[in-house]
């Protein structure tokens, strides 16, 4: 049970560290990804997933000192990893979706959907 909910509580913080990342590069750098984004997400996750499991699972009797956090932290990234991958590559494609229009050389070509405009009786 502890796991489960120290899983959701890695996706719940995932998410919200992908859509933090895409206002922030949106703000300072007009929508182009940056990786110094994807490296503090993948840092502050892991140590909120990492705290969490030493909280969750009572392993903070056993670290006598900062080193053991840092090494637990460690553990947790490397194994967060591939899930962070996947989950930004995911991300990334449900946003592209959301565009309303596609860049095709000097040349936008706007979606059909967004084409066909009901009119009003």
């Amino acid at each position: 049970m502890l796991f489960f909910i120290i899983c959701v509580l890695g996706i719940i913080s995932t998410v919200s560290a992908l859509l933090v990342k895409k206002e922030l590069e949106k703000l300072f750098y007009k929508g182009k990804s940056q990786v110094l984004f994807h490296l503090l997400n993948l840092y502050f996750v892991s140590l909120l997933i990492s705290f969490s499991d030493i909280v969750f699972y009572s392993k903070f009797h056993e670290f006598n000192g900062f080193s053991m956090y840092f090494f637990e932290m460690i553990n947790v990234s490397l194994l967060y990893f591939p899930f962070y991958l996947l989950a930004a590559w995911m991300f990334a494609k449900y946003v592209k979706s959301l565009k309303k229009y596609d860049v095709r050389g000097n040349l936008l070509v706007i979606k059909p959907k967004y084409l066909s405009r009901k009119q009003l009786p």
